[in-house]
């Protein structure tokens, strides 16, 4: 399968989980109670613990959006190649312009036990963070994307926990966020992959360092899956299991369900994108 045809499945993939995710977590009454339940959750942890992470959401505004946004664009020029630039500014543009409609226009009704914020799915800011990394990832040459992206992951996962820390969101809405780009992100990189290039193969080391790590992730995507399922299995269990597990427990599992969420996004972006420059060859 060519890269463009992998990349426009991820593209609708990410679609596709993006509308299972609010399915699951806006339209059921247990979906609800378990997001609203981290939501809640976040509010025992210490002040200063909330704080610390509200501090983190300061810098991300339209502002930062706007400035991210050129950096890009510059960056993509300097490689020169106009389409890398339009390319970025479309993954940026499309995903929070996308992402904004979906929270002004997606209603929420109100099934689970809490009462609740007003609808807030999917999340802005999760959405601009998420948004410059993947076009970042997009803009530059292979060498340097997964170093790039082990740091800006770091850097979205915070934002993406910080939301719900503050009050401001769901976990739900941080993971719908983090899909969303993906989606973007993955169709304008197949576009550019009808002009990219192949680079030199990685050394075997490398191959099988990359192999092994995208082998690990697969294996704890089955085992959420499998665990998943055999939770899911009876439904009518699903509040004792619940009421089980204290609240800042939700918080912190939430936690690791947005930087795993974000962790799985980001690989499958790159994934597809190995060995491909999206730049293409320079004019001479």
């Amino acid at each position: 399968m060519s890269v463009c045809r992998r990349l426009a499945m991820v593209s609708a993939l990410a679609a596709l989980a993006a509308a299972a995710v609010h399915l699951v977590a806006v339209r059921t009454a247990w979906g609800q109670d378990l997001d609203d339940r981290a939501l809640v959750g976040r509010a025992v942890e210490p002040d200063a613990v909330v704080e610390r992470f509200t501090d983190v959401l300061r810098p991300v505004s339209a502002g930062m959006l706007t400035l991210g946004g050129l950096a890009l664009v510059a960056l993509a020029l300097a490689r020169r190649r106009l389409a890398l630039a339009l390319g970025a500014a479309v993954v940026v543009a499309g995903a929070n312009l996308t992402s904004q409609a979906l929270k002004g226009n997606l209603p929420r009704p109100e099934l689970g036990a809490f009462p609740r914020l007003t609808p807030s799915w999917p999340s802005g800011h999760a959405t601009v963070a998420m948004s410059l990394l993947l076009a970042a990832l997009i803009v530059l040459p292979p060498a340097m994307r997964w170093a790039v992206a082990g740091g800006g992951l770091l850097v979205v996962s915070a934002i993406g926990v910080a939301v719900v820390a503050a009050g401001w969101h769901r976990p739900s809405d941080a993971v719908g966020a983090f899909l969303v780009c993906l989606c973007w992100a993955a169709a304008a990189a197949a576009v550019l992959a009808r002009r990219g290039e192949e680079v030199a193969a990685r050394p075997a080391a490398v191959r099988a360092v990359a192999a092994g790590a995208g082998g690990l992730l697969a294996l704890g995507g089955l085992v959420v899956v499998v665990g998943g399922v055999g939770w899911l299995a009876d439904p009518s269990a699903l509040a004792d299991r619940a009421a089980r597990v204290d609240l800042v427990s939700y918080f912190r599992l939430s936690g690791a369900l947005i930087a795993a969420s974000g962790l799985v996004v980001v690989w499958a972006l790159l994934h597809p994108l190995r060995g491909m420059d999206l730049a293409g060859r320079h004019p001479s």
